[in-house]
């Protein structure tokens, strides 16, 4: 299931149980999928389910002719390369905090990452805390083929999962259903996009999916370039945002509270109507929201699994306890026009201070 749910923090806790997309992945070879409270042991012995992409075998022997022709390339033209992602965090959501899949590409062209969606009811379990769809995976994208001087292709030669896809197992009182990378399923060609990439040029789904991240709240118009690399898969047509993360961590959630800060100055100060307070509301819970995401991402890559344990079980109660006070928020307002800004600003507000204790972990 795969919703828009107001409650941004779920899409936080899913992140340390590391999840995919929906669909079950025909290649898999269940014989090498061991067991997951074997696979939670130690990270550097998970066995995965693997899948190869036989696609991908004439699109290695194109690139290895891109390759010989980049290396003849100038300096620029020969810039962008997978180095250049380094400390960058790709993104797959719904903008809202309902799910989100995470990527991180390394330079040598593997990359590992998580999708993670959260309900409050399981149909098949009463008397479960929750409904956690997860996944992890890893895999590795082919040679980067030039399109042009902002556009780049490549292909998945292989993915794997962590937990068998379609499994489904009950942890601390939450059920879990293992699946695919949502947002890197179906791939057959995807796309890099460059930072000054065209806004119009681009596919109308791509820009659909990250609307948000080109939103420019200073003019509250859309922005003309990317100032990001965007992913795009074709076939399904996904586009996936990205943001660039420095490892001071602190900084980072510093740049944060500043945009925030101004974000909660123009919704105190300006005359503004209750569409447009609501619109602020949003952004403002949305920038703690993202935060809150990349420190998730960052923790599932550099925690130790037994205090991501933990972690995940003390995620769970706050996102209970988090919603149990935006119902109390939704009880009051009745569905009036303010109850959007109102529901909106708590979010925020606890989100900013789930962010602060995250970043301890990573002091």
């Amino acid at each position: 299931m795969r919703k828009i749910t107001s409650l941004t923090l779920i899409c936080s806790l899913a992140l340390s149980l590391v999840a995919c997309g929906k669909n079950s992945t025909d290649n898999m070879n269940s014989s090498t999928n061991e067991t997951t409270a074997g696979v939670q042991e130690t990270e550097t012995t998970l066995a995965f389910v693997e899948t190869d992409n036989d696609e991908d075998k004439e699109a290695n022997n194109e690139d290895v002719e891109t390759t010989s022709e980049e290396e003849s390339a100038t300096p620029s033209e020969a810039a962008f390369s997978y180095a250049s992602l380094k400390d960058t965090l790709f993104s797959f959501s719904s903008g809202a905090g309902g799910w989100c899949t995470e990527l991180f590409i390394s330079e040598d062209g593997s990359f590992k990452g998580n999708y993670h969606d959260f309900d409050f009811l399981d149909p098949d379990d009463e008397d479960s805390k929750g409904l956690m769809y997860s996944c992890e995976f890893e895999g590795k994208f082919s040679e980067l083929e030039k399109v042009d001087d902002l556009t780049y292709k490549t292909t998945i030669k292989s993915i794997k999962y962590k937990n068998k896809p379609d499994s489904k197992e009950k942890i601390d009182g939450v059920s879990y259903v293992y699946t695919t990378a949502y947002g890197l399923d179906e791939a057959k060609d995807l796309y890099f996009y460059l930072p000054g990439s065209k806004v119009e040029a681009l596919p109308e789904d791509f820009v659909t999916w990250v609307n948000m991240a080109i939103f420019d709240y200073d003019t509250e118009t859309q922005k003309d370039t990317l100032d990001f690399v965007g992913l795009y898969n074709e076939k399904p047509k996904y586009g996936f945002s990205s943001s660039s993360y420095s490892n001071d961590y602190t900084a980072n959630v510093n740049n944060t509270k500043e945009l925030s800060d101004t974000l909660r100055k123009e919704i105190q100060e300006e005359e503004l109507n209750q569409t447009e307070l609501n619109e602020k509301a949003k952004a403002l819970y949305d920038l703690w929201d993202n935060q809150l995401n990349d420190l998730w991402g960052v923790l599932l890559q550099t925690l130790p699994e037994s205090e991501m344990k933990e972690l995940k079980s003390d995620e769970i109660n706050w996102i209970n306890k988090k919603e149990k006070k935006l119902k109390k928020i939704r009880k009051k307002y009745k569905g009036g026009s303010m109850a959007p800004m109102q529901e909106y600003l708590k979010a925020a507000d606890l989100t900013e201070d789930r962010v602060y204790v995250l970043l301890k972990y990573l002091e």
